[in-house]
């Protein structure tokens, strides 16, 4: 670790910090201040698909007509397509078909997928389909990135966005801040305890619009750590010092770790003093987004990991999560007898769709009012 700061307060470091955020604690909203000083910017948060939306459509059949009928309407509403192929079916495959092709059954290869079509599949191979995925769905998870650090093209959009908030605002020396480069977002710095300090953090503008992210189930964060404890805080209401709420995560030194922090895990707090009254976090507004690396837990208790001097965090990239509470899978197939949910197999739930008396568009419609199970969504 680095040695510690001098003790010496920055004048300077403070005014930027006051004009990136447009606050002054204790004080509020400075922004007609930026405004005289061209430094204001307004940041809106993207429009989010649904999890469904968001996650991969798994067709089974890819070289029948369903199969291809059923891929060819999916692509043109948007959704991402993934096809799984046995080896022997390769050679009757069209020569286009919009997605990635899979041959092997993994848990990974259910990663992101909301549902799965069977189409034209035997009957008596129905049961073991829904098996053999089901075997598979309890690692299944949508991701959609809120900020994706890997690409360079990041840095210009990251700056605009994040800045440093140190304890130089209460009076403290330390410093840090987000800097992008080798296919990560690295908030580093140096954290000293003299004048009462000790903690550095990045903190986005609030967003105006705020993300609505009611639909997904939290966060997740793929990150490198040098064996610290870190807080990642979000925010559901704008201003400098509205209730934050924090997930503690540790990490491990030169390791590389996904971090899930559930929405219905962050502790409301204010200074870091736990707010036992506040209402739980509301995902349809979440205004700004801060990582923090402090000496304090929360309640005056110390960070049990935590070191003085200089820290790295390595950041990839910073999702949304959600996983289905069922798998579900539909059958698409000219079998007149079949209703509905044919096999009950958690987590997975099939839904039969007798294509011998519909089209493509209506099976696809039909499919969408099917989800017995209420899983990623009202429809699959």
């Amino acid at each position: 670790m680095a040695p510690q700061s001098s003790g010496q307060w920055n004048l300077t470091q403070f005014i930027e910090t006051l004009n990136f955020f447009g606050e002054i604690p204790l004080l509020g909203n400075i922004r007609w201040l930026q405004q005289m000083f061209d430094s204001f910017a307004i940041v809106s948060a993207a429009s989010f698909p649904d999890p469904v939306k968001a996650g991969k459509i798994l067709i089974v059949g890819a070289a029948t007509f369903w199969g291809q009928s059923i891929a060819k309407i999916l692509h043109q509403q948007g959704y991402t397509l993934t096809f799984w192929l046995e080896s022997s079916s390769q050679q009757n495959l069209p020569e286009y078909l919009p997605g990635e092709f899979v041959t092997e059954l993994s848990p990974e290869m259910l990663n992101g997928v909301s549902a799965i079509f069977i189409c034209d599949t035997d009957l008596d191979s129905i049961e073991q389909w829904t098996q053999r995925f089901s075997s598979l769905a309890s690692s299944a998870e949508v991701t959609y990135p809120l900020f994706d650090f890997r690409q360079p093209s990041a840095e210009m959009k990251m700056k605009s966005i994040w800045g440093a908030l140190d304890d130089v605002v209460m009076g403290g020396v330390s410093s840090g801040g987000l800097t992008q480069g080798n296919g990560a977002a690295a908030f580093s710095g140096n954290v000293s305890t003299a004048n009462s300090g000790g903690f550095s953090s990045v903190r986005t503008r609030d967003f105006d619009p705020p993300f609505d992210l009611k639909d997904w189930q939290g966060i997740c964060l793929t990150l490198q750590g040098d064996g610290q404890r870190y807080k990642f805080i979000l925010r559901d209401r704008q201003g400098w010092d509205s209730v934050a709420y924090c997930r503690s995560f540790d990490t491990v030194s030169q390791q590389e770790t996904t971090v899930h922090i559930p929405f219905a895990s962050l502790r409301p707090t204010f200074r870091a003093k736990t707010v036992n009254d506040a209402a739980p976090f509301d995902p349809s507004r979440v205004y700004s987004f801060q990582i923090m690396l402090s000496k304090f837990e929360y309640d005056r208790a110390l960070n049990p990991h935590f070191e003085a001097g200089s820290f790295e965090l390595k950041i990839k990239n910073i999702d949304v999560y959600a996983s289905p509470k069922a798998l579900n899978i539909f059958n698409l197939g000219p079998q007149p007898h079949l209703q509905s949910v044919q096999f009950d197999i958690e987590p997975a739930a099939l839904h039969h769709v007798n294509t011998s008396e519909t089209t493509p568009e209506a099976a696809i419609t039909i499919c969408s009012t099917r989800d017995v199970r209420q899983g990623l969504s009202s429809a699959w």
